[in-house]
């Protein structure tokens, strides 16, 4: 636990030194503190409002009708298990039926044609079902190793504050405000400065539980360290965020040169 105390170190020292809003780091695009208005109450960094669950949940990953409600903070370890789990057993089923499949036909060629029909179909439905949901696992432990969700992925890990602003005649620009060419600046830094990224043993273990623990990664028990309301942030990373943001959302360093077309596409700006 002393790499995660750490790290909650920093975010607290984060914290004390910028001020940040009551609910952690992140704010709406418009420099407001992030607020729900279906839960009526304030939205902790990373937590986002389910549709289908109609509540909020903390650091949300994306809804799972397997698992029947929101993937987040508190069940993001026993998604990937039940990931991982399903497609090795997908792939042991192919494995066992190919090896006996070729048991009984080795003992006579003229067996394969006597060979059950069925076996066939469950060799290929286990190949088909572990490598999806085994590839699937495998894109998840990716976003785990980076600390992003789904959403953060997709989407972008949201706004921050900018570094001046205290200043009281700073005017803050929301993304309605800016330029094609400005919210890409905005998407391309949230992308290279990852502010929760600490290194893949850390990452994980915020998922999985202290490192000294890691023994019981693998088994469905556990839970994961922290309230799931605030988040350890590398301070380095936030600090060039928010000068970056302070450029655009204040107007310093304003560059009004129009990205090629289609670059107010937001597929087009993740591709780029």
């Amino acid at each position: 636990m002393d790499a995660l105390r750490e790290l909650d170190g920093g975010r607290r020292a984060a914290e004390d030194e910028w001020g940040d809003t009551p609910t952690g780091v992140q704010v709406k695009s418009d420099g407001t503190v992030r607020y729900c208005r279906k839960c009526a109450t304030f939205k902790p960094d990373r937590a986002h409002h389910c549709s289908s669950c109609g509540y909020c949940v903390l650091k949300m990953d994306h809804h799972c009708p397997w698992l029947g409600g929101g993937c987040g903070w508190a069940n993001y370890k026993f998604f990937l298990l039940f990931l991982w789990y399903s497609g090795a057993l997908g792939l042991f089923v192919a494995a066992t039926t190919l090896l006996e499949l070729i048991a009984f036909v080795s003992e006579d060629p003229n067996n394969f044609e006597l060979a059950p029909i069925a076996w066939a179909l469950v060799f290929f439905l286990g190949v088909i079902f572990g490598l999806s949901i085994g590839l699937f696992g495998s894109y998840h432990f990716y976003l785990a190793a980076r600390n992003r969700t789904t959403l953060e992925n997709m989407e972008g890990a949201g706004s921050v504050l900018p570094s001046s602003s205290r200043d009281p005649h700073a005017h803050f620009r929301p993304n309605h405000a800016l330029s094609r060419r400005e919210r890409w600046k905005l998407e391309k830094a949230n992308s290279n400065f990852n502010i929760y990224d600490h290194g893949v043993k850390a990452n994980l273990a915020q998922i999985f539980g202290g490192w000294e623990s890691r023994w019981i990664w693998l088994l469905p028990v556990g839970w994961p360290p922290g309230d799931g309301t605030s988040f350890p942030v590398d301070r380095e990373k936030l600090t060039k965020l928010r000068q970056i943001t302070a450029e655009i959302r204040l107007g310093r360093g304003r560059d009004e040169e129009e990205a090629p077309s289609g670059w107010d596409d937001p597929r087009a700006i993740r591709r780029a």
